[in-house]
């Protein structure tokens, strides 16, 4: 009975540590979190994002809305929104990603990533992970971002 136990115990162990890490593409660095995040384009402080190109950011105030926040960008024919940790290492005190434009930039080491495909756009001996996307749907003059 005890082998059996250890057994499942093992199995399980592996199971869970296979599945609880990496964001949605698999990426190790950029742990899964679930969150849901009204944002109210009528607003000022957001209504900007209503022209085509255009891009918002929103901070991560210990409410939940990713690791360090979500960069949101209008692309014309839709939104699509992106954790703002960079991809490539485990989130510190200097891996924000700050807005220029419609790409970001990693702070630790000036990693540039495109808002409208999410790819990065540095080049690295190494392989690097793109940006990780969240959802988001419309509703009236509400955008929800989810994951």
């Amino acid at each position: 009975m005890n082998k059996l136990v250890s057994v499942i115990f093992t199995v399980f162990f592996f199971i869970s540590c296979s599945t609880s890490g990496g964001g949605d593409n698999g990426n190790p660095n950029i742990r899964k979190v679930s969150f849901s995040r009204v944002i109210n384009t009528n607003l000022p402080a957001f209504s900007s994002i209503l022209i085509a190109g255009n891009t918002i950011f929103i901070p991560n105030n210990s409410d939940g809305t990713g690791l360090k926040g979500v960069h949101i960008i209008n692309t014309g024919a839709g939104f699509l929104a992106w954790e703002a940790s960079c991809p490539n290492h485990l989130p510190n005190t200097c891996s924000t990603t700050l807005a220029k434009g419609i790409t970001v930039t990693c702070q630790c080491e000036q990693y540039e990533y495109n808002l409208f495909t999410g790819q990065i756009l540095s080049q690295s001996s190494q392989p690097l992970f793109n940006l990780v996307p969240y959802g988001v749907r419309k509703e009236g003059s509400n955008l929800v971002i989810f994951n």
